[in-house]
């Protein structure tokens, strides 16, 4: 019962702390090693793994932010060439399908105005390596300006969290020439949060980034994963609304992006590992931008 004690102080903590999660997950092992091999009660034992599997599995991977607590995904990206994204697409093709957004060909364009300010914050908290660091963006797909989100996309500790909203045309094209004061009167957070960063952070629109996306969706795990190539970027901001706009191609190679929530199948994680990559730390951002 004090191992039991000891657990669920640490997961009170863990719950609260947005670095929690390693050092729980180590402790919590140790715990399971000493109630097994000090003799413990049987009935503690067992109590004490219950508590384990049922409590602490259920949220490790929510993380506290400002007194609310957020669901966040795991997300590895690896760049890969085209026979990797030849053999992906025949093993993916078999087992999961093609996101409903997709087009005839498995496809569709994504386009993406980002924000940084004058000392390029987000840039460079990216180039460091910073644990814990946002960026805002906002995001319509093919030529359909009908649709068109804001996003705040948040990472630390490696997983991340989107928040989005969706906005109009005209609120877009609003942004993009500075005239926000309309995002204070709303009543959603993200746009009163982007309000506030331009303001007093001097985020700004700066830079346009373009590209093909091939996705396929897996419902157990909430797995996610997408193929994205023909990456390109612009700095003319002012026409981010035109589909015309011409872009220049900076990355030659295939983004492969996986995400997931609890837990990612078996099948799911041997058929993108069997490509032979490594997971790495790409930005779309930070590429187009150098």
């Amino acid at each position: 019962f004090f191992f039991i004690f000891l657990d669920m102080s640490v997961f009170s903590w863990h719950k609260k702390s947005p670095y929690g999660s390693f050092f729980y997950s180590t402790i919590r092992g140790l715990f399971f090693l000493l109630s097994v091999f000090t003799g413990l009660v049987h009935s503690g034992s067992v109590l004490f793994i219950f508590i384990n599997v049922i409590l602490i599995n259920y949220s490790y991977n929510v993380i506290r932010i400002g007194g609310d607590r957020v669901k966040f995904r795991h997300e590895y990206k690896h760049r890969i060439n085209y026979l990797d994204v030849m053999q992906l697409k025949n093993r993916l093709g078999i087992i999961c399908p093609h996101d409903s957004h997709c087009t005839a060909d498995g496809t569709y364009i994504v386009r993406s105005l980002y924000f940084d300010n004058y000392m390029d914050k987000a840039l460079k908290e990216k180039v460091d390596g910073v644990n814990k660091r946002e960026k805002f963006r906002i995001r319509y797909y093919g030529d359909d300006t009908s649709f068109i989100r804001l996003e705040k996309k948040s990472k630390i500790n490696g997983m991340c969290h989107k928040e989005h909203i969706r906005i109009t045309k005209e609120e877009c094209e609003m942004i993009i020439g500075g005239d926000i004061d309309f995002l204070i009167k709303s009543d959603d957070n993200l746009k009163r949060e982007l309000y506030a960063k331009m303001k007093y952070q001097l985020l700004r629109p700066k830079l346009i980034i373009a590209y093909r996306r091939e996705c396929f969706v897996y419902p157990p795990g909430n797995v996610r994963i997408t193929l994205d190539s023909e990456i390109s970027g612009s700095s003319n901001v002012f026409e981010f609304l035109n589909p015309q706009l011409k872009y220049t191609q900076y990355c030659t190679d295939t983004i492969l992006e996986v995400k997931w929530d609890e837990y990612i199948p078996d099948i799911i994680s041997s058929a993108v590992q069997s490509c032979d990559r490594k997971a790495g730390a790409f930005s779309k951002y930070e590429a187009v931008r150098f």
